[in-house]
């Protein structure tokens, strides 16, 4: 996604004057911020409800059956607490057509019968898989949720449209979204690499996804933002801001937990009394949304690599260069 300057900086002032408290860099009492973390060699995801929760976790994970404290880290976690969220297994991509990308798996409690402790390699199940189909002009994502194994029946699908050119990627109306959003590159810190934005819609207001194909949920190519050159599209942004995703840190060769990226979602005003760090706590909206940011979290550092890989064949081409 190539992102010209001035844009770039257009894109920024829309969204901030419209939703002037949209990035939020001290913890904000309406707004849940769930840590998005590497492990595993920085290959793969995990996602906590706090910084709080996932701080626990680290120290359960030390506990041991005969420790003085093990009957107080199992009260927790049979609540969902000081316990992972998500797990996110990453696939190698294929090179033509649709690619399976990412695995998604959701925790589960330690069974109430039985004396342990929360077990990431045995308490989950499939939440969700990520396919990316590339295009010309932009990019498709499906997102296939099995939110119930035991009722295929709630089983359904989400996209996500991200534009090559644009910094903004649309989500359709579907069976489980009822409004039109979308995330946007906003490059509001300067001292974070990327930073995106996820808002609700305006009645009216363009998106990518307008007039689409609804059957095979393929955009219209006629449609303006496939159309037009980047710098005569405006008003990218909206007053509805949502969540917001925001880069820490670049993932190092290592098995620990790592923080390295936050997405804060707003809470609903109707829930701001029943929030918890528990995973219980966690609804159908801001499992979409976590599972949204993660694409641009893989986008992001996918692009990184590329980058380091030009840099250092440049550098050792002159290198070479400067020996004959």
């Amino acid at each position: 996604m190539s992102r010209p300057s001035a844009h770039s900086v257009r894109i920024y002032n829309d969204v901030m004057e419209k939703g002037k408290d949209a990035f939020i860099e001290k913890k904000d009492p309406n707004t849940k911020r769930f840590p998005i973390c590497n492990y595993n060699s920085g290959k793969d995801l995990i996602i906590f409800t706090s910084d709080e929760t996932l701080d626990e976790y680290k120290q359960a994970e030390r506990v041991s059956k005969t420790s003085e404290n093990f009957d107080s880290f199992l009260h927790k976690q049979r609540q969902g607490l000081a316990m992972p969220l998500l797990e996110m297994k990453f696939h190698k991509r294929s090179k033509f057509g649709s690619s399976k990308l990412f695995t998604i798996s959701k925790f589960t409690p330690p069974p109430p019968d039985a004396q342990k402790l929360f077990d990431k390699g045995k308490d989950k199940f499939k939440l969700c898989t990520i396919f990316k189909n590339p295009g010309e002009k932009y990019d498709k994502y499906t997102f296939k949720f099995e939110p119930n194994p035991q009722n295929p029946s709630e089983n359904f699908e989400t996209y996500v449209f991200f534009h090559h050119e644009i910094p903004i990627s649309d989500i359709p109306k579907t069976g489980e979204i009822n409004e039109r959003f979308r995330w946007v590159r906003t490059d509001s810190n300067k001292t974070s690499p990327y930073t995106y934005t996820l808002c609700m819609l305006a009645a009216g207001q363009p998106s990518m996804v307008d007039n689409m194909d609804t059957t095979n949920m393929e955009l219209d190519p006629q449609n303006e933002f496939l159309t037009l050159s980047p710098e005569q599209h405006m008003d990218l942004g909206s007053p509805h801001v949502l969540a917001n995703l925001v880069h820490l840190s670049y993932s190092r060769a290592s098995y620990s937990i790592q923080r390295t990226a936050r997405l804060d979602i707003k809470i609903r005003k109707d829930r701001r009394n029943l929030e918890s760090e528990s995973i219980h706590s966690v609804t159908s909206d801001d499992l979409l949304f976590i599972t949204n940011s993660v694409i641009f979290k893989y986008f992001e550092e996918l692009n990184r690599t590329y980058k380091d890989a030009l840099q250092n064949l440049a550098s050792s081409s002159f290198s070479t260069g400067g020996m004959y």
